[in-house]
């Protein structure tokens, strides 16, 4: 490998990812391995436990990037620091004598056993790519990038080149690729982005089933099949003060009713105007207020926010925007995944738009069977708290709930079908009816999305909002003010209980693990990766130190005078350092096809000594004839003689 091109593709990798600095401090640690004279002698069982270490590393690493990435960026972040979590092995190979590192493990096996390694390998090269895939996930996407990187894959061609073809060919065949690559990467962007919006539109219904639309409610009416949705927490609510045992938390208000679609027939939202660092002014405040602390795992840049009725004012709130419609739903711009917030509102005010003719609206479709239930309940004649209650009573009495879906008769709506026959639905069902026989007794009405809550945590003082909870019901307009009427009967509660899933359980643990991660974070007012990677990079090098602070430290080409020393392993004083000892004395390297008796011969050494030692080393290597403690011991005490002798002693 070239010189300095280790170091270059760590300061390419920082300055695409911005982290220019820490690049420069591991560069310039890097190569200085190339300028010391000494470097650590490490055995194969140094190199193991070097390999163990770069396992605990690698797994803080990644806890560390799960922690302070969200979700929909862990992966990025992940590959984006792989270099630093791959420090610890690098350093060990550059910072010793041998030119390739033993990569194994002893984590996992039994007491006394043989670790578990591979063969020798050269981390550099891997190293270096791994450098110049975490640089990819940087933020330089222009021309800039692609020239460094183009020159980085130069440098290292130019290196390994053939030498039998002319520089100019090599050069002109570079540049072609060059321009070739950059071409298709142009023509990759394009589809890139043709798919994409190609998959937004087919996908756009499913996006639809899945999160709240503020125009219009897609529902489940006359579909066919089991209405089942999961137990994946979504929000948490933390109250403030005491609260009933149900919540209804409101997404989104709408007026209209078609076929199985409401809408709003006024789809304007406007901008809100901050009144502060992400808070939010909707209304004039009351004298009172209350509030109520959400946590929303939202896994979109917008969408609907939920809140409580009665809300005037949103703090807390990190989006780049928030919007309202004249029925009260918000509509928040650029958040992160998880939204932390505070709704003050008062329970006593009531700041919706005053009823329209569209609240009064019943589709012509639907009106045989809504003015068939309102005569035999005679609505008509009765006052406003009459009909609410006989609307209760009649459902109460008269119907089941089901998420059980089947299919309508012939030339029969959905509605008419569960209100005629069936008798029996979920609480889009219910809502709609409701609304609808509300209008025929010309009470204004309208229909509400969000959630029902009635499960509290104790452990987290919160109350959990899951997916399952997805409710509708209505809202009536009673002496001056929107009241909440829900007829759905309770029982839908308890069943989808019955409907849980098995992993309940190990899916709310992790839910909560994500929770106070997002918390963690949360409270700190910087990235928190920088600084506990720099820890990792510093703990890896002291944990190294104190794993080899007493091993042998040699020097590049040669190895210090081990005379006075008693105590030595007779393998680690081989003949070779003769010739370390030897080429730089006299600058003349063996041959890569010459034995060391046609090298001694060639240089002109002619002191017997040396060549009994040659014969020893011949029959250490390469006989079968077992070499005594004594031979042993004799050879190695030569071999110190001949490293240690002068220029003048030769």
């Amino acid at each position: 490998m070239p010189k300095l091109f280790l170091g270059a593709c760590l300061v390419f990798w920082g300055w695409s990812t911005l982290h220019l600095e820490i690049a420069l401090f591991l560069a310039f640690s890097l190569e200085l391995s190339n300028l010391l004279k000494y470097k650590w002698d490490l055995s194969k069982e140094d190199f193991v436990k070097i390999s163990d270490l770069n396992s605990l590393v690698l797994v803080g690493y990644t806890i560390i990037i799960y922690i302070d990435s969200e979700l929909k960026e862990f992966v990025l972040n992940l590959v984006k620091w792989i270099p630093i979590a791959f420090i610890p092995i690098l350093f060990a190979q550059v910072y010793s004598i041998s030119e390739k590192i033993i990569i194994g493990t002893v984590l996992g096996t039994k007491k006394n056993k043989k670790a578990f390694i591979h063969k020798p390998i050269d981390i550099r090269y891997p190293y270096a790519l791994l450098c110049i895939i975490a640089a990819a996930m940087g933020n330089k996407k222009d021309i800039s990038y692609y020239t460094v990187l183009f020159l980085i894959f130069f440098w290292a061609s130019l290196y390994i080149r053939n030498k039998r073809y002319s520089l100019k060919l090599f050069v002109s065949l570079m540049l072609s690729a060059a321009f070739m690559g950059f071409a298709m990467i142009n023509l990759m962007s394009s589809t890139d982005l043709y798919l994409r919006e190609k998959a937004k539109e087919y996908f756009k219904n499913w996006y639809l089933r899945q999160n709240t639309d503020p125009f219009k409610s897609t529902t489940m009416l006359g579909e066919i099949g089991l209405l089942k949705l999961s137990d994946t927490i979504i929000m948490r609510i933390i109250p403030n003060t005491h609260f009933p045992n149900f919540l209804y938390i409101t997404e989104a208000t709408y007026d209209t009713f078609l076929s199985t679609i409401w809408y709003n027939k006024e789809m304007e939202f406007r901008t809100v105007k901050a009144i502060g660092i992400n808070t939010w002014e909707l209304y004039d405040p009351p004298q009172t207020s209350q509030s109520l602390s959400f946590i929303y795992n939202y896994p979109k840049n917008e969408g609907v926010l939920p809140t409580y009725s009665g809300t005037f004012k949103i703090e807390n709130l990190e989006v780049v925007g928030l919007q309202k419609n004249e029925y009260g739903t918000l509509k928040f711009l650029e958040s992160p995944n998880f939204i932390q917030y505070k709704v003050v509102y008062d329970s006593n005010s009531d700041y919706y738009v005053s009823p329209s003719k569209a609240d009064l609206h019943i589709p012509k479709n639907e009106l045989p069977a809504i003015q068939k239930i309102a005569q035999e309940l005679e609505l008509e004649q009765s006052s406003q708290s009459e009909v609410v209650e006989t609307i209760r009573n009649y459902f109460k009495s008269n119907f089941s709930y089901t998420t059980k879906l089947t299919k309508p008769k012939a030339n029969t709506t959905a509605l008419e079908h569960f209100l005629l026959h069936k008798k029996a639905g979920h609480c889009e069902y219910f809502a709609t009816a409701t609304v609808l026989l509300l209008r025929q007794a010309g009470i204004p009405a309208r229909y509400v999305t969000g959630f029902g809550v009635d499960e509290y945590s104790s452990l987290e003082e919160a109350y959990i909002v899951r997916e399952k909870d997805k409710h509708a019901w209505a809202s009536a307009y009673l002496d001056g003010k929107w009241t909440v009427i829900d007829n759905t009967p309770s029982v839908w509660l308890k069943e989808d209980e019955q409907n849980q899933s098995f992993f309940k359980s190990l899916s709310d643990f992790f839910a909560f693990f994500r929770l106070k991660l997002f918390l963690i974070q949360k409270q700190k007012n910087f990235h928190i990766q920088i600084y506990l990677i720099l820890g990792v990079i510093i703990l890896s090098i002291f944990l190294f130190f104190r794993i080899f602070s007493k091993r042998l430290l040699k020097e590049k080409a040669t190895i210090f005078r081990q005379s006075g020393k008693k105590n030595y392993d007779p393998i680690l004083f081989d003949f070779e350092h003769v010739e370390i000892h030897l080429n730089k004395l006299l600058g003349k390297k063996r041959k890569h096809n010459e034995t060391y008796l046609q090298w001694l011969q060639r240089i002109g050494i002619s002191d017997q000594s040396l060549y009994e030692l040659l014969k020893v080393h011949y029959k250490i290597r390469f006989s079968t004839e077992e070499i005594t403690k004594e031979e042993k011991e004799k050879f190695s005490k030569g071999v110190i003689k001949w490293i240690v002798r002068p220029p003048n002693k030769l």
